[in-house]
């Protein structure tokens, strides 16, 4: 599928004209030819910092990261469409030294509701794991694993 078609595909989703299910059967073949494509090493350095900045530039607000990040709610919808704009703005920009197809499995990556997200999930970039840890220390009781003893 090309960029622009999966795209759609999500967008129909999101906009209720396609089933969640509809769409993981339309982006099955995409899971398949975009296995193993997430090596780090083949990506500069130069080009990572600015896929990190574009979300830090979204996802932060005076060094700290923004509360409704990893919450299913319309802030982090809007932002979420406003960082992948620039995320494939970045990559476009830097087109000679990523890998081949990296904007069409970037739309593909961030099409949450194929891969059974019930928000969106930004790029683990270094700041995203930062953001990630500061919420578990923040929210340690909500991150207590609970178990049943048979």
């Amino acid at each position: 599928m090309t960029k622009d078609a999966i795209q759609r595909a999500h967008h129909d989703c999101l906009g209720g004209n396609l089933s969640e299910e509809d769409l993981r059967a339309k982006l099955a073949s995409m899971k398949k030819a975009f296995e193993t494509r997430g090596d780090p090493r083949v990506w500069t350095a130069e080009t990572l910092e600015a896929l990190d900045g574009v979300f830090r530039k979204h996802y932060f607000d005076k060094g700290e990261p923004k509360g409704f990040l990893f919450f299913p709610n319309v802030d982090n919808m809007n932002t979420f469409f406003a960082y992948c704009s620039d995320a494939d703005t970045v990559l476009k920009e830097h087109h000679q030294t990523v890998p081949p197809y990296a904007r069409t499995y970037f739309t593909y990556a961030m099409a949450w509701k194929a891969h059974g997200h019930p928000f969106p999930i930004p790029l683990g970039t270094a700041s995203v794991v930062y953001a990630l840890h500061k919420f578990a220390l923040k929210y340690k009781a909500a991150l207590t694993e609970v178990s049943e003893i048979l």
